[in-house]
Formats: C-alpha cells, structure tokens, sequence
C-alpha cells in the first residue's frame, strides 16, 4: 500500500512583542498601565468615576481585585492600536488578578465579566496574550498607579491620555 503524506516543517508564526505592566490603588481609586515596546516607554493612568464604580460589587477591599482588572481593560483600551498583531506580555501584581486574566473566569459576575472583555478585546487585536505575577516592587506601574512620576519622567516616557472603553464597565456589553 501506497502512503501518501506531504511533510512540512513547522513555523511558529513570530509575532513583534509588548509588555504591559497593570496596576491598581483602592483609596482613592486610580488604575494605571505602562508599556514597553519598541525600546519606548509609555504610560497612562485613571480615576475612575463614580458611574465605571456603580457596576461593580461591593467588597471590603476597596474594590481593588475588580480594579486591578480595570487596569489591564485601561492598558488595552489605551494602547490598543499600538498592540495590535502583537504578543503582549501583561504583568500585574495582584495574584487574584493574574490568575483570574490568566485562566479567563473569575468567581464574582462583575470579574468575570471583565475577564471576558479582556480576552474579547485581545483577540479582537489579534494579540495573544501572556498574563504573568510580578512583584509590587517591580512593577513600574507601582508609579503612576500612586500618581508619581519622577522616575517615568528621568525615562522618557510618553503619558498618553487614558482611553476606557465602555465593554469593560458597561452593564449592557456584559449582557
């Protein structure tokens, strides 16, 4: 018997690569991300209103698994254009939050939700992504998040003013 089989060598298609650092503060609420890429450092960072809080439950610790999410929806909101076809690499300090983006569900509706979104909108910038823990104290979007910016500043890097798109607070997108 004849075996016809045709033979072709693997290729991993190699995607250019970002890194975004994702951060949250409780009290005040601020979320903030930066990215490196293309040897360039940007970054933005955002109180949220009171109207993106409203649909997110309540919890006793300031909310701060739901917007240590917001801050990774704040990174690809803001900087989207710039990650499309890209690999991201997406770093936050929250272990809740790393491994909820990580494995793509969360425990709380509001969470998983934006869990959802996350990967909703990374696939619609055809970025995969790599979620990963860091430590606090190197996670430069420590900085912003605490609304110091000396040292993003002694780097050069960009402030891009904060785009937060409405799939990732808005009742009627989870729906």
């Amino acid at each position: 018997a004849n075996e016809w089989k045709e033979e072709r060598s693997w290729q991993h298609a190699q995607k250019p690569f970002a890194t975004l650092f994702c951060d949250a503060r409780g009290s005040p609420p601020r979320v903030a991300a930066v990215l490196a890429i293309d040897g360039s450092f940007l970054y933005t960072d955002l109180e949220p209103d009171l109207h993106v809080l409203s649909f997110f439950t309540r919890f006793s610790d300031n909310q701060i698994l739901g917007l240590e999410l917001l801050s990774i929806a704040l990174g690809l909101s803001t900087f989207g254009s710039l990650l499309r076809d890209r690999a991201v690499r997406v770093f936050s300090d929250n272990v809740g939050s790393e491994h909820a983006a990580r494995r793509g569900s969360a425990r709380s509706f509001d969470h998983g939700c934006l869990v959802h979104s996350l990967w909703k909108r990374a696939l619609n910038l055809r970025a995969p992504l790599w979620v990963q823990r860091v430590l606090t104290k190197s996670n430069i979007a420590d900085l912003p998040s605490r609304e110091s910016y000396r040292l993003l500043t002694a780097m050069n890097a960009q402030w891009i003013h904060p785009v937060l798109d409405g799939e990732f607070y808005s009742p009627d997108a989870w729906s």
